[in-house]
């Protein structure tokens, strides 16, 4: 489904499914699987999240990552993701 210029409050978004566009997203949960993302200019207050599949598959990975010696590993994706800090050289 895909919404635009709309307000959408107290409802559970799938957003491996939906797409938002110039939306005011308010108190949802916003459902995370692991496939594409279309939130564009949206404006999110007191919402709350939910991985699921491929994304929750995904955090508990870092967190093995993290808990079995990756700190560093892990601190450098989350200075990434705070300051945008660019991507490391990838090794082939």
């Amino acid at each position: 489904m895909v919404q635009k210029n709309e307000t959408v409050e107290g409802k559970l978004l799938d957003l491996d499914a939906d797409q938002f566009h110039d939306c005011t997203i308010v108190r949802c949960t916003l459902q995370y699987g692991g496939g594409g993302v279309v939130l564009n200019n949206c404006k999110m207050q007191g919402n709350s999240w939910q991985f699921v599949g491929a994304a929750l598959r995904t955090i508990d990975i870092l967190h093995y990552v993290y808990l079995t010696g990756g700190q560093d590993v892990i601190e450098h994706v989350i200075r990434r993701i705070k300051e945008g800090e660019p991507a490391p050289p990838t090794v082939s």
